[in-house]
Formats: structure tokens, C-alpha cells, sequence
């Protein structure tokens, strides 16, 4: 796949709606956003579902429209847990994702672009943009940055649904909080292409990166995308010098088991970041039933006891998992 552009690049200019994309022939644009690297065909959408090719040109749909929105979610929630401890974000999100987990926790957000695109196919495809901005409140940039400053909230989050889907849109909200003296974090399923790492860098201070498994038949099949361009990204954002943070939400039966956690967590991400000092952060999380995809009730005993050896091996201050239940583990 292409990671550095080769085409006519249009750049995104501040308070618009163009995304960062290639200009191809016969008006079709290849988006550079994320890992999938859409080429997308005039009045089509990519993956997302909510960047769109106008003529020639691709535009982020949900550009101004926040679908959720609010000041009083822990920074501890992203889960970030080394990134100013203890202060509420100001967190916020559109509809769509560049992945189709079906094990996702927030799938009414960010599937709901997706079903919308399934519903209207037959009957009004050209109305997709249309219904899309519906979902969501207008919250320009500068709305965003001044609600976090009247909730008393120094972080401006990323969340709830993929935030490189709506890159255009946190960068430049990223960059009005940082004016105001707020941080700006991410969280991601660590899709960035490298073209959108390098335009995160000096506006987005950190990132929990979801590795959803390490397996890649894994990511095939439960999430239609792939393992190793998220691991690609982790090394990125260190070498950007971004801070980063790794979760795994652990599904019983499908990514939990001894072998894969025991093996991999602790040594796995050191291995893909060149470091062995353990200063990318672990975290261990467990899944809980979606409608989309009900989780087994409860994990073994001995999976247990592996989750919470791998926490305590991940690095200072990690916070284990035990059933459902996260702990502050001191050190």
C-alpha cells in the first residue's frame, strides 16, 4: 500500500471541509488518511462512510457535526493513564469507523454511517451526506474549544468512535485547544497512514492505541482490516514523539488466550517500538456484551492469572484487569 503521497496532494486549509487526498485521473481522489488508503470514485464514499468524493474533490461529511459531545469523562476513560491523571476531558466524536469490529463497543456511533449507507444503496444513494450530518449537533472547532474551557476541562479527547475518520475536524479543533493552553489525545485503532501521523505531530500529545489482537486473521475477520499497519503506527507516534499508551480489550475465546497475551504483551510492542525500557504503557481491559456481539460471561482462572501477570510485567503504573473490574496496581 502507498504511504507517502505520489499524486497531486490537496491539503486540507483550516475551518473547511476538504480532506488531505490525491488528486487521480477522471476526478477520482485516493484519500490519505488512514492505513486503507481508499481510492474513491466521484460521489462515493470510502470505508468510513464519511468522506465523500464531490467532483474531484473529498470531503469530510461530518466536518462541524459533533455526535457526542461532553465534560465529564476521566482521562483515566481514554484509557490514558501517565497523561495529566486525575482532570476530566472534554470528549467528543462523529459518526463513522475506518474498521467494522463486531465486537465494538460503541457500534450505534460508529456503524451507524455504514447502515445508513446499506439502507439508502437502492433507493437514495446521493442522499447518504445529507442523513449523515443529521446525526450529530454543528459544533465548529471553536464551539468545541470554548465548551471544554466552560467545563473547567484542560484535555480536548478524541474518542468514542476512530478519530482519523474525522481527522481534518480534531486537528483543527487540536489546534484552537492548544491557543487556549488545553492538550489534545487520541483515541485510536492506530490506523494513521504516515501521512496523517505527520500531521498530528505537534497538535495531538498523545494516544491510546486500541491493539485489538496479534493475530491477523483476527483483525481480518472481526475487524476488516489488519494487524500490521496499527503496529506500524505505534512505532510512528513514538518516533514522532507523541506519547503512547496500548489497550487490548480481552474477548474470551477469541484474543485471550495464554499463549497470545503471555507471549506477546510484554514483548511484543518493545519488539515493533525498538525499546526494551517498557515505556509504552499496557493495559489489559475486558470486553463486555454488545448487541452486535455477546461476550462469554467470564474468563478462566488461569487466563485471569495471566492478564494480571502481563499487567504487572507492562511497565510502571499500569492498571490490571481482573474480570470486570479495573484496579490501581502501586508501585
Amino acid at each position: 500500500r502507498m504511504e507517502e503521497p505520489r499524486a497531486a496532494v490537496v491539503e486540507h486549509e483550516f475551518g473547511t471541509d476538504v480532506c488531505y487526498h490525491e488528486r487521480l485521473a477522471n476526478d477520482v481522489v485516493r484519500c490519505l488518511d488512514c492505513a486503507h488508503h481508499c481510492t474513491i470514485a466521484p460521489g462515493k464514499t470510502g470505508v468510513c462512510c464519511v468522506r465523500k468524493n464531490y467532483g474531484g474533490i473529498l470531503r469530510l461529511i461530518v466536518y462541524g457535526h459533533a455526535s457526542n459531545a461532553n465534560g465529564s469523562d476521566p482521562v483515566e476513560k481514554k484509557p490514558l493513564y501517565h497523561v495529566m491523571p486525575g482532570q476530566l476531558t472534554y470528549s467528543m466524536a462523529t459518526v463513522g469507523c475506518n474498521f467494522a469490529c463486531s465486537f465494538c463497543q460503541n457500534w450505534d456511533l460508529s456503524q451507524c454511517a455504514r447502515d445508513l449507507k446499506e439502507q439508502l444503496k437502492e433507493s437514495r444513494p446521493d442522499m447518504l451526506d445529507v442523513e449523515v450530518s443529521k446525526l450529530g449537533y454543528r459544533l465548529s472547532p471553536a464551539d468545541l474549544v470554548e465548551k471544554a474551557l466552560q467545563h473547567g476541562n484542560k484535555i480536548m479527547a478524541f474518542t468514542y468512535s476512530e478519530p482519523t475518520i474525522f481527522l481534518e475536524y480534531a486537528l483543527d479543533t487540536a489546534r484552537l485547544a492548544h491557543q487556549k493552553g488545553l492538550k489534545a489525545v487520541f483515541k485510536s485503532n492506530g490506523y494513521e497512514s504516515a501521512y496523517a501521523v505527520s500531521k498530528m505531530v505537534g497538535l495531538i500529545d498523545a494516544v491510546n492505541v486500541d491493539l485489538k489482537a496479534f493475530k491477523d486473521s483476527f483483525y481480518q475477520t472481526e475487524c476488516k482490516a489488519r494487524v500490521q499497519p496499527v503496529m506500524d503506527t505505534i512505532v510512528r507516534l513514538k518516533q514522532a514523539g507523541i506519547w503512547v499508551e496500548v489497550t487490548t480489550l480481552v474477548i474470551p475465546n477469541e484474543n485471550d488466550s495464554n499463549e497470545e497475551l503471555a507471549q506477546y504483551l510484554p514483548t511484543h510492542i518493545s519488539t515493533f517500538t525498538h525499546t526494551q525500557d517498557r515505556a509504552v504503557p499496557r493495559l489489559c481491559r475486558p470486553a463486555h456484551p454488545v448487541a452486535r456481539h455477546p461476550v462469554p460471561p467470564r474468563l478462566q482462572d488461569d487466563q485471569q492469572d495471566t492478564h494480571a501477570a502481563v499487567d504487572a510485567s507492562s511497565g510502571p503504573r499500569d492498571w490490571p484487569t481482573r474480570r470486570t473490574q479495573v484496579r490501581l496496581q502501586s508501585h
